[in-house]
């Protein structure tokens, strides 16, 4: 299987975030895959301190299946169809669910970047078989596309080459700034849901 991610970088969405675009042409007569999104606590007790938002999925010509063939571990909870949402509120947190693939897959990624100790917490996305395996990268002990470190410092994105070995993306410098915005937003965001629901 031969994949590549093709670019990350900023766009303005309302606040701004982050867009990822996963080259899946080579995946297109392979049957059902998985998305996977993981946010693991780096303290491993589920503060909740830091959040995820991923969104505007598009397939390119593939589609979710809809959605019977959801996974959500801890705080993870949505669909493709609209919005991912994952909160580090257990050590392990999870959602995949099942598609078919296109040409491409993009969405757009919002993250909350908080300290939270000495280990930060990390985002993860990768694409899983039938089996639920993850497929290979060239990740130096990891079989994420992409990663990131949130420790509140300057986001550390880590986007890594698929099997073919095409060389991964980097975001521009400058971007990073309005990602920190849009991670307060998120923060604000989560802070709502959290009060609406105690009412």
């Amino acid at each position: 299987m031969f994949l590549s991610l093709v670019s990350v970088a900023a766009l303005a969405v309302a606040a701004r975030a982050t867009s990822v675009t996963l080259n899946t042409s080579a995946l297109v007569a392979g049957g059902t895959y998985y998305v996977d999104f993981q946010l693991n606590d780096g303290s491993q007790v589920g503060n909740g301190n830091n959040a995820a938002a991923v969104f505007n999925f598009d397939f390119g010509g593939g589609g979710e299946v809809v959605p019977d063939d959801i996974g959500l571990i801890g705080g993870a909870s949505g669909d493709l169809s609209s919005t991912v949402w994952l909160n580090d509120t257990n050590p392990f947190n999870e959602f995949f669910q099942a598609f078919t693939a296109g040409s491409f897959l993009s969405f757009e990624l919002a993250l909350s970047n908080n300290f939270g100790g000495p280990v930060p917490d990390i985002f993860g996305f990768a694409i899983l078989d039938a089996n639920l395996f993850n497929l290979g990268t060239f990740a130096p002990a990891s079989d994420q596309f992409l990663t990131v470190e949130l420790n509140g410092g300057p986001l550390a994105f880590q986007a890594y080459a698929g099997v073919d070995g095409t060389p991964a993306p980097q975001i521009p410098e400058g971007d990073i700034t309005a990602l920190l915005v849009a991670a307060a937003l998120l923060a604000l965001v989560g802070v709502h849901r959290r009060v609406v629901r105690a009412a």
